[in-house]
């Protein structure tokens, strides 16, 4: 039913907002998501992944990466960048890199 109804609201060239509502309300969802799953699906040319439920991050302040890795990456920065001599970007990721293989930590 929601590749339907976004399928259908994407092959439109604007969605006024009375449309996005009742879509959102037949899919039990907010009007932001249904713009973004709209956008998502215009971009991605109709697939059907794009229209998956994805499982909330937690919210606003909380990381999206696993504990251990932020914890890295926290440390790296007051170390590396937050201080006087302020590595470049390339030096700070490097060693965030270096630290995450050594305790087989791995990013995406």
């Amino acid at each position: 039913m929601r590749t339907e109804v976004i399928s259908d609201l994407a092959q439109q060239k604007s969605v006024p907002w009375s449309l996005a509502n009742f879509a959102a309300k037949k899919l039990n969802i907010s009007r932001r998501q249904v713009y973004t799953l709209i956008n998502g699906y215009r971009q991605d040319e109709g697939l059907v992944t794009e229209m998956l439920v994805k499982k909330s991050h937690g919210g606003k302040g909380k990381s999206l990466l696993p504990e251990a890795i932020d914890q890295i990456i926290q440390d790296v920065l007051k170390s590396h960048y937050l201080n006087k001599q302020k590595y470049s970007d390339t030096v700070v990721w490097n060693e965030i890199d270096q630290r995450c293989l050594k305790q087989n930590l791995t990013v995406g």
